[in-house]
């Protein structure tokens, strides 16, 4: 694997096995493991745990994804990995959504540590950046964080020496750093309960990485996540969810939107002068926010442009953005089986959004669709929060939320998938 200075061709993977049950007894202690990503524009949280830029122990803040770096204003207050399935006729979910966390630290190779104590070597974040290897190549010296990259949990090496059953920094081999800051770890569903979606775990192990460039322009106000994605046995139709509560600047104005062209979701401020010049909002004039799959799991051959270029079926076309949800505040997904719906593009209770009007006030004779608003807000398209019905009616603005989702796609032994996410 080499990096690449292109954001398209370093973003993110999803790496998912499918393992052996866990021992009836076994439950490992939370992730703990925190660190800041802070290489550019953004400072964010990056935690082991299957939470983005949220968690409510860590003092000061309770959720950092502060742009611009050290202005004291944030755009995401909290995201999260949703992954789940239907297996043997019943929903297996692995989420975590603000408090409730249902990823442990470590590794599923061959089964689930057994206790606590097994599991906490692994609640570690990795970390490498563009120095460590700078300061490798001019003076040989192998920094920490060079010397302890776990190559050996999956964390992906570039081979320098010809040999590739091994790591050996002095004679070649390199940590494959994406970006100049790069954030690396190893969890799994199996660790302990899962408190937010009721569910059997689904037994995934799941390597991620977070990445950022430095770099001024575009670059400098954006993150990319990577996960890596295997399965030791098949699993069919899995399907990816990443969940998203903004909060920009001030929470209470926002609207959301959606690209399926772009794979893209998105928040913005629906007023001019965001938070009226409190302390919390952006003022004038307010940004946007955006989430953008990137990349995505090799497509079936089905007859559909699923990549959106226009070509259909081609060889190794990838899944991009299949669908986006508009999550209500006080109506979000309880239990496996109201989030595999938001997965599969639906409603908690499984129904379809409809065209038109608000999302949660769905018109059952309208035409289902698969993106909440995606209309154009700067024309006052239909259908966005710009114009709910085609007459110019605009929703009141409060606290927005929305899931993106890729799938279904099958995992096969040993024929790992990919996802991409970039903020």
């Amino acid at each position: 694997m080499k990096a690449s200075s292109h954001p398209t061709s370093t973003a993110a993977v999803l790496l998912i096995g499918l393992l052996a049950p866990a021992p009836a007894d076994a439950q490992c202690r939370p992730a703990r493991a925190s660190t800041l990503l802070e290489v550019n524009q953004v400072r964010a949280r990056i935690l082991g745990d299957g939470s983005l830029f949220y968690r409510r122990d860590l003092d000061p803040e309770a959720a950092v994804f502060e742009v611009p770096k050290g202005g004291g204003l944030h755009a995401i207050h909290a995201a999260s990995l949703i992954v789940g399935a239907e297996i043997d006729g019943e929903p297996h979910v692995a989420g975590s959504r603000y408090d409730y966390r249902e990823f442990w630290p470590g590794p599923l190779p061959a089964g689930i540590p057994a206790d606590a104590a097994a599991c906490a070597p692994y609640d570690r974040l990795f970390e490498v950046t563009a120095s460590d290897l700078e300061t490798l190549d001019a003076t040989g010296e192998v920094t920490p964080n060079v010397a302890e990259w776990p190559w050996e949990l999956g964390a992906p090496v570039l081979d320098g020496d010809g040999n590739p059953d091994n790591y050996d920094p002095p004679r070649g081999d390199r940590p494959a750093l994406l970006g100049d800051h790069m954030v690396w770890w190893v969890m799994n569903d199996r660790g302990g309960p899962h408190a937010s979606t009721g569910s059997e775990p689904l037994g995934i192990e799941v390597r991620g990485s977070a990445f950022a460039f430095d770099q001024d322009g575009d670059l400098g106000h954006t993150i990319f996540y990577r996960f890596q994605i295997a399965a030791e046995r098949e699993i069919r139709e899995l399907r990816a969810g990443l969940w998203v509560d903004a909060d920009l600047g001030d929470f209470i104005d926002d609207y959301a939107g959606s690209d399926s062209l772009l794979h893209l979701g998105y928040f913005y401020n629906a007023v001019e002068t965001d938070g009226n010049g409190g302390s919390t909002g952006y003022g004038s004039p307010p940004p946007a926010v955006g989430a953008v799959v990137l990349e995505g799991p090799v497509a079936d051959a089905d007859g559909l442009d699923n990549d959106r270029d226009t070509v259909v079926d081609e060889e190794g076309e990838q899944l991009g953005l299949t669908s986006l949800v508009c999550l209500w505040k006080w109506r979000e997904a309880s239990g496996a089986e109201e989030y595999l719906n938001n997965l599969s593009g639906l409603g908690a209770a499984g129904k379809p959004m409809r065209e038109g009007g608000h999302y949660h006030e769905p018109d059952p004779s309208a035409p289902p669709v698969r993106f909440c608003y995606p209309g154009d807000p700067t024309v006052q398209g239909f259908w966005s929060a710009e114009n709910m019905d085609g007459a110019a009616r605009r929703m009141p603005p409060h606290d927005q939320r929305f899931q993106l989702n890729v799938g279904p796609f099958d995992l096969q032994p040993g024929e790992p998938q990919t996802i991409s996410v970039a903020f």
